[in-house]
């Protein structure tokens, strides 16, 4: 089975579309398992309304936002989570 981590906040429409996305690609490919990364309680209540197998997605806490705008040193020293 593949993984892809999905990062929810690289899209310039909105983790929603991210998301949905990600359930697509869980509908239309049986070999795969996604992980999302992003704000935990804006994941599960987005997928709460959702109708998915929950067995094939996990979810990880970084609910901290990284911007291009940032040095690396901001990133790392600063952005631990």
């Amino acid at each position: 089975m593949k993984k892809y981590i999905i990062d929810i906040y690289g899209a310039d429409k909105g983790y929603s579309t991210v998301i949905d996305g990600a359930l697509e690609a869980l509908a239309q490919f049986s070999d795969i398992h996604i992980v999302l990364c992003g704000d935990e309680e804006t994941i599960r209540t987005y997928l709460s309304a959702k109708n998915y197998d929950t067995s094939r997605i996990d979810v990880i806490h970084a609910p901290e936002e990284i911007t291009n705008h940032e040095p690396p040193t901001v990133i790392f020293d600063k952005k631990q989570n």
